[in-house]
């Protein structure tokens, strides 16, 4: 996570205030809802396992907020997608800020994240989060940090 001033945003003070919050995360730290900027900049810390990625892996989408995966302790797989070929599972929910798709495994990038990574995903990308590719779950616990997508491109 060190490098994250390198993306400059044109209201980068959204930016700055999520990985000033960053820099307090411990794998001590409760699972819990907590605000950093009121609603345009919030993180949700949770603890569970991850979940295999196969034929039944739904995507995530979110219109609001971008959602930047951090990482405490454990490693997890991602999956992103274009959502323009994917079937929609459940319409986006404004209210929810989600939509959920099923995943195409022929269009879609992988990633793997592990402590002192991080992965932005912007507004519109749909994503799989806390997945393992082969093996048994494994414990993870993590951060997202939601940022207004809106505010942080201007």
């Amino acid at each position: 996570t060190s490098n994250w001033m390198y993306y400059l945003f044109q209201h980068s003070e959204l930016w700055v205030a999520a990985f000033k919050y960053v820099e307090t995360l411990t794998p001590d730290t409760p699972d819990g809802q907590y605000q950093i900027m009121g609603d345009d900049v919030y993180a949700l810390v949770g603890s569970g396992e991850t979940r295999m990625l196969d034929e039944n892996t739904m995507l995530e989408l979110h219109w609001k907020y971008c959602d930047l995966h951090i990482p405490l302790a454990g490693m997890e797989h991602i999956v992103t997608s274009p959502i323009d070929t994917l079937e929609t599972i459940t319409s986006y929910a404004e209210n929810e800020d989600n939509a959920v798709y099923h995943l195409n495994d022929y269009e879609r990038s992988d990633f793997a994240l592990t402590p002192g990574h991080f992965l932005l995903i912007m507004a519109g990308e749909g994503h799989a989060p806390r997945l393992h590719v082969r093996g048994k779950p494994r414990p993870i616990k993590k951060a997202v940090i939601k940022i207004n997508h809106e505010k942080l491109l201007g």
